[in-house]
């Protein structure tokens, strides 16, 4: 019995996390993984009525098998220098949250690394790769629960929050560059950490994500301009 209550305990502890997690969770993964959380409790209810049939064990290892396909499919969608969704993984995910019946408000940031460029062809391109992996980790230490990142190919990112302020979306890119101003003071390589942005609010002005992205991209290639002048 000991044991019996220590699995139905993790099993029901993590049908309730993914519960209350549910707004962060894209529709059909949330029905997927509450599909395979209660799969072994279904067969152990089975198992316990009807003698001889032993199925709580085997429907939990299929449950497992099929997250760890699922993760593992996840993964491969990471980028491999930074730990942010790939654009492919991105566009699967903005697809998904669009086509929900009810659209929860958001917003976006676009950015790309200042002077990217520069520390390639100065410092070389390990050098470039630490200073494109240095300010995704910043940017995910004072992220929100519930926000993402991607990287879109580059030195080019996006930040979806689950705020419509423009408020929260100028906050964050100050944040931002208050971490990369704490980095370059006490950091002892020859160049500095910098970044441009550009962010909107999403509406169903839109029509797509890609337009979405043009515009938040074109206002962030405004301030750059206007920052270089």
């Amino acid at each position: 019995m000991v044991s019996l209550f220590i699995i139905y305990f993790y099993l029901i502890l993590g049908i309730v996390y993914v519960l209350t997690h549910r707004k962060n969770i894209i529709a059909t993964e949330f029905y997927l993984l509450i599909g395979f959380g209660f799969l072994p409790i279904i067969g152990g209810i089975v198992q316990g009525l009807v003698y001889g049939i032993l199925l709580m064990w085997s429907s939990a290892a299929f449950a497992l098998i099929i997250v760890y396909i699922y993760l593992q499919e996840r993964l491969i969608h990471l980028d491999s220098l930074t730990g942010a969704w790939t654009r492919k993984s991105f566009i699967y995910y903005m697809n998904k949250k669009l086509n929900q019946k009810k659209i929860e408000p958001f917003g976006g940031i676009y950015f790309d690394i200042d002077d990217l460029k520069k520390i390639n062809d100065n410092y070389g391109h390990l050098e470039g790769d630490f200073a494109i992996s240095e300010i995704v980790k910043r940017i995910k230490g004072i992220m929100y629960d519930g926000e993402i990142i991607a990287r879109l190919g580059g030195d080019e990112f996006v930040i979806i929050t689950n705020s419509n302020s423009e408020t929260r979306l100028k906050a964050l890119g100050e944040d931002i560059d208050l971490s990369l101003s704490v980095f370059n003071e006490n950091s002892e390589k020859l160049y500095d950490l910098s970044c441009s942005y550009g962010y909107g609010v999403y509406s169903e002005d839109f029509k797509s994500v890609d337009q979405f992205l043009r515009y938040i991209d074109y206002r962030m290639y405004s301030s750059k301009k206007n920052n270089n002048k």
